[in-house]
């Protein structure tokens, strides 16, 4: 797998976190579909089995950013997109931990990747889609700043953080 390492995780954290653990971006077209069907078990509906999956699989390769968190397995990933330099609006498309390592502060390091790699874009503005009753995923979302902007779909709702 393709990996530019971003570093380790080493001590000095709670104790739920997972020690040793690197972070990386993910460059290679194989490594991002790899690292996608490992952690594509924690989305409801599934993003694999999405219609525009293959249209959103080429949009992520060409223009998002992938970064994972890894040890000897994936533990999850994030994909965004800070290349809005007109508007100054980055995006998340996906953010996934693995079940088995929730609650490690794993999705915390790589929303905090995300943020910090948007605001050395200069973007002011950070959004993503969300479903209204995936309850875990808005309190976090809260918890991390955001706030809700508008409701998008049926079931889905933007939420939306300033970055400066």
């Amino acid at each position: 797998m393709s990996l530019k390492r971003m570093g380790g995780v080493t001590g000095g954290q709670p104790s739920n976190w997972i020690l040793d653990y690197c972070m990386g971006r993910v460059s290679d077209i194989n490594s991002k579909e790899w690292i996608l069907r490992e952690c594509d078990a924690v989305f409801h509906p599934s993003v694999l089995q999405r219609n525009d999956f293959n249209s959103l699989f080429r949009k992520i390769d060409a223009f998002g950013e992938f970064i994972a968190a890894y040890d000897s397995q994936v533990l999850g990933f994030i994909v965004f997109y800070a290349n809005d330099q007109r508007d100054g609006i980055a995006y998340i498309t996906l953010l996934a931990v693995k079940t088995a390592y929730q609650g490690r502060h794993i999705g915390q390091r790589l929303l905090n990747e995300c943020i910090a790699f948007s605001r050395r874009r200069g973007m002011r503005l950070l959004k993503l889609e969300v479903n209204q009753n995936n309850a875990q995923a808005i309190r976090f979302y809260e918890k991390n700043g955001f706030h809700f902007a508008k409701r998008y779909t049926d079931s889905g709702v933007y939420m939306e953080m300033e970055l400066w």
